[in-house]
């Protein structure tokens, strides 16, 4: 078997689709041939990238390793390449590395941008109701429409706000419709900190799947704790609802904030 031979079954035989004649013949080509042996670890480490996330479906905590692996390889394939910048398959895995380093690039920027998405739907809309209150909120403010919303919390979601919590008074309250979800959203304050506290109903909205990792327990309470663009979220359930604590202000220990409880 010669080279071009070897290289055209390369796929199938990382794929492992190839059938067990040609995956023996191969193997005893790549034995004789470096330079083929050299494009199989290329490719296999860019095949073993791809697996690892598709089975992790976690990109942000792993990616960095992952991606620092692979050029790692590919950096010592490229030192040895160097020596024998004369031989015909030289050009040739030249260019397989580069576009290998271009798929890591790719990849990369692909699961951000994934992540970005997951961002922009899961956070941000809770984080924009909270600035939208951060600055003013007096103008929050409406004491009937405070009663109702407390009112909803209780009667319907199974929830009730407590009128202070830890130093932190409530100022006002209304429904919003965030994320397809209608909640009661809650305003508390302390001189200048600001707490928004929103009460979102278990069947129509869950704690994302991407806090599981950052559990913690506390008060005899399962908290996931979410810290990102500047704007604190901590996650905790009751038997019918899902409350989210929100602040800019980082001095807030919201892991303390507990802004009511079950009221079945």
């Amino acid at each position: 078997m010669n080279c071009q031979e070897a290289l055209s079954l390369l796929y199938a035989i990382i794929d492992k689709e190839a059938s067990e004649i040609d995956v023996k013949k191969v193997q005893e080509h790549l034995e004789h041939c470096q330079e083929c042996f050299k494009v199989y670890r290329i490719e296999g480490a860019i095949q073993d990238f791809l697996n690892e996330k598709l089975k992790a479906n976690q990109p942000s905590r792993s990616l960095n390793t992952l991606k620092s692996k692979l050029l790692v390889r590919l950096d010592e394939i490229d030192r040895r390449q160097a020596s024998i910048e004369g031989h015909p398959f030289f050009r040739r895995t030249a260019a397989m590395l580069a576009a290998a380093a271009l798929l890591v690039i790719l990849i990369a920027a692909a699961f951000w941008a994934r992540d970005f998405y997951r961002q922009q739907t899961l956070y941000i809309p809770l984080e924009r109701a909270h600035w939208a209150v951060a600055d003013d909120p007096g103008a929050f403010k409406n004491d009937s429409c405070t009663f109702l919303t407390i009112l909803l919390a209780r009667d319907k979601l199974g929830y009730d706000v407590s009128p202070s919590v830890v130093g932190f008074s409530l100022v006002g309250g209304q429904t919003e419709e965030i994320m397809g979800a209608e909640m009661a959203h809650f305003v508390y304050c302390n001189d200048d900190e600001v707490v928004s506290v929103f009460v979102a109903p278990c069947d129509c909205f869950e704690i994302p799947d991407d806090l599981k990792d950052t559990k913690v327990e506390k008060h005899h309470i399962s908290f996931y704790d979410y810290n990102c663009r500047g704007c604190r979220l901590v996650y905790h359930k009751t038997n019918s609802a899902v409350i989210i604590t929100a602040t800019t202000d980082q001095s807030v220990e919201l892991l303390d904030f507990i802004p009511g409880h079950s009221a079945t």
